[in-house]
């Protein structure tokens, strides 16, 4: 599974946007409770085909959708999935995600790379 993270859209009240595409609900509620005190507010689908608010995503277009953003910066894809070998990676890179993730997902290690990638409003 690949997750791509949209941070395109800033959020009202200081909280940055970040589409999250996963289908598994256990892995949503993780994530949900690692990012629950935090200035990030996640919008979920569950695959490339669901309209998330964010624009009709193509699962074979998605990163190319996210990142135009209606002519905002460049958003951020972070790809979070159980592929953990170094050459999973490396594709994972070259098909356009700007970071990588091995699953089971570490709390510290996301709260580093969100922060990394898309800043803080705190």
């Amino acid at each position: 599974m690949i997750e791509a993270i949209d941070s395109s859209q800033k959020g009202t009240n200081s909280e940055l946007s970040i589409l999250l595409v996963e289908d598994s609900e256990d892995n949503r509620m993780v994530i949900d409770l690692f990012l629950k005190d935090t200035p990030y507010k996640i919008t979920y689908a569950e695959n490339g085909q669901e309209d998330a608010g964010h624009g009709r995503l193509r699962s074979d277009k998605s990163d190319t959708t996210i990142r135009r953003g209606n002519g905002l910066t460049p958003t951020p894809i972070m790809a979070l999935t159980a592929n953990a070998f170094q050459d999973d990676e490396q594709r994972a890179l070259a098909s356009g995600c700007t970071a990588h993730m091995a699953k089971p997902v570490k709390k510290k290690k996301l709260l580093r790379v969100l922060k990394e990638y898309l800043g803080s409003s705190s």
